[in-house]
């Protein structure tokens, strides 16, 4: 299917050819606890806005989990703006980054989110007609993107302190040499104002909690997940409510220095009890990630 075909598919089904299903089924973190509408909008302030993709209350500020609720986030203003403006046909400022790559004929992640999740019995029409005037949808999360701090072994080099907390020293370092300012200002990292313990919070977890039944997918990423107990104690809670065998986990998991023993403790986690779709991306180079 090209493009254009897609796009009257879209237009079709939601009445706009800007939708994408993410803010209807999908809820991500980063690494410090603030909430994003997806990894790609995030990305769409790069150069010159980093807050832009970010969940943020009316004061503008973003929802960060150490001190605010999910569900409160899900259907926040800024939420359900941004799903108003898809379905008026119009495109949020934070998702500036899927429509560039489009035009550069790139298949966005938009594109192959909406497609894929279409594929696997998502109705986009039934999504459109649970939409209250105001924007407000469901409280039923399809689909979350977990990055639990930044707690890692390794120091990858496509990574910086936001992602793993190996990078703090040398990034301190790098920091005191960079003479070009918007370089300096992409490589900024504050350790005052960085939460590393935001997936501590119970509320947080209460409700994200109650809404296993309805997922369908969840993206563990770090940080290295293997390192934060949390990370398990919600693998064990899913096990627990029975629903693991329609689930699919997908894990970016380094478990370089400490392959064996990582492996070997999370499938003794798993047990004999089944995950529908497991996909453990397993970074195999010391070399690479040192």
């Amino acid at each position: 299917m090209n493009k254009e075909t897609f796009y009257d598919l879209l237009k079709s089904k939601t009445g706009s050819k800007t939708f994408c299903i993410l803010p209807w089924i999908h809820f991500a973190t980063r690494p410090n606890g603030d909430m994003r509408l997806c990894c790609s909008a995030n990305a769409s302030g790069a150069g010159h806005d980093h807050t832009v993709g970010l969940v943020k209350n009316e004061k503008g500020i973003p929802a960060n989990f150490g001190n605010s609720k999910p569900l409160e986030a899900w259907n926040s203003q800024y939420m359900k703006d941004v799903r108003l403006t898809m379905l008026e046909g119009k495109i949020p400022t934070s998702c500036s980054k899927c429509i560039s790559e489009e035009d550069q004929g790139v298949v966005s992640k938009r594109l192959w989110e909406t497609y894929t999740w279409m594929n696997d019995g998502i109705d986009l029409e039934e999504l459109v007609r649970q939409t209250e005037q105001d924007g407000t949808v469901p409280d039923k999360l399809t689909y979350l993107d977990l990055r639990l701090g930044h707690t890692c072994n390794l120091k990858c080099v496509m990574c910086s302190p936001h992602d793993s907390s190996r990078w703090v020293q040398d990034h301190e370092k790098l920091l005191k040499k960079t003479t070009i300012p918007i370089i300096a200002e992409q490589m900024s990292w504050d350790s005052q104002t960085f939460n590393n313990v935001w997936y501590e919070n119970p509320d947080f977890w209460d409700q994200i909690n109650s809404q296993i039944p309805n997922l369908k997918q969840v993206y563990f990423a770090g940080g290295e997940p293997l390192m934060i107990k949390e990370h398990k104690k919600f693998l064990q809670e899913i096990i627990k409510q029975g629903i693991s065998h329609h689930l699919k986990v997908l894990k970016d998991a380094g478990m370089v220095s400490r392959a064996r023993e990582s492996r070997e403790n999370f499938y003794s986690l798993l047990g004999d009890e089944p995950i529908g779709r497991l996909k453990l991306l397993i970074e195999q180079s010391e070399i690479a990630c040192s």
